[in-house]
């Protein structure tokens, strides 16, 4: 229990400096009415979820990993809780068009990004 604790806690801390990375660099690479540093992350943490579910499932050897990837660096690394902020925000500013086509691709993108995960991962079992 204590291990898993602190895989959970590394891979929190892991995933939460990538996010931190990637939404800097995307911010000031890219001018968006979007937030498209959000739902960047969001797009790959779905390519890592669905790679280690499917992955880990497969490979029970390495389950040992699945506190560290799925809850700690999935958890950290997505935001799921500033998509809620972003697209409240947009309603309120009565962008209905950006917020209708940001929360249909951001659904989208992020279920293809799980499918990619396990492609990726059927590829590589």
């Amino acid at each position: 229990m204590t291990k898993d604790i602190l895989m959970v806690f590394l891979g929190g801390g892991v995933g939460s400096l990538f996010r931190y990375s990637v939404g800097e660099y995307i911010k000031s690479t890219f001018q968006s009415n979007i937030p498209l540093h959000t739902f960047l992350v969001n797009f790959l943490g779905c390519i890592v979820i669905g790679f280690s579910m499917d992955y880990l499932t497969k490979h029970p050897s390495f389950s040992v990993l699945t506190p560290l990837l799925i809850v700690g660096f999935c958890g950290g690394f997505t935001t799921f809780s500033a998509f809620g902020f972003e697209t409240y925000e947009m309603l309120q500013r009565q962008q209905y068009g950006t917020f209708f086509y940001y929360t249909i691709g951001s659904i989208i993108f992020c279920l293809l990004g799980c499918l990619i995960g396990v492609f990726i991962s059927e590829q590589l079992s």
